[in-house]
């Protein structure tokens, strides 16, 4: 079902701006070391970047959910 898709889509791109949240956090945690400094400018925009692209992503899976949801009234 296509709602299904909209959901999966959602949750998929939520899983990747949480993994690359993450990798941007190490990095910018590892910017205390002594050559870390170099790149937590880089790493603070992906961070701010992930935490915008997660946003929107949960806001795909809750339109998806609202949808499903819809659809059932509907039908009931």
């Amino acid at each position: 079902m296509a709602i299904n898709s909209i959901s999966l889509s959602g949750q998929a791109a939520l899983r990747d701006s949480l993994e690359r949240a993450q990798g941007a956090a190490t990095k910018v945690a590892q910017a205390g070391e002594p050559d870390g400094k170099a790149g937590i400018i880089e790493s603070l925009l992906e961070l701010q970047q992930a935490k915008l692209d997660a946003r929107v992503a949960a806001r795909v899976v809750e339109a998806g959910d609202q949808t499903l949801g819809t659809v059932i009234d509907t039908l009931a």
